[in-house]
């Protein structure tokens, strides 16, 4: 099962164009984090950090600041599961996928990043 998973993710990320999956990916790693009680800055850093790793390809951040539990994969070029993604960042840093995210606003427990 885990070798068909991972070519369907292939095979998925070959037909999408990298900027969808990385706007898809950005919505949902967004909306499902885990928030505790946090300010502002520190809800910013976290939603930095899980999105510079789309394009590093470090999977800690996701470790640390999403949870398995709670991830709800929007992506309909991905299978669900935080572990899915977390298998395709070798993947997603191969491809060149770069992310800039030049504004990020922080409201409740929103976090929203404009590239």
């Amino acid at each position: 099962m885990k070798h068909t998973l991972e070519a369907a993710t292939r095979e998925r990320l070959r037909n999408q164009p990298m900027k969808t999956i990385i706007l898809a990916a950005l919505s949902a790693i967004l909306a499902t984090a885990a928030v505790e009680a946090q300010s502002p800055t520190q809800k910013r850093e976290r939603a930095v950090a899980v999105l510079k790793s789309l394009g590093t390809g470090d999977a800690k951040a996701w470790e640390q600041h999403v949870s398995a539990e709670e991830y709800i994969q929007h992506n309909l070029a991905f299978p669900k599961g935080r572990e899915v993604v977390v298998g395709a960042l070798p993947k997603l840093k191969d491809a060149g996928t770069k992310v800039n995210a030049r504004r990020v606003l922080a409201d409740g427990d929103h976090v929203r990043p404009f590239a």
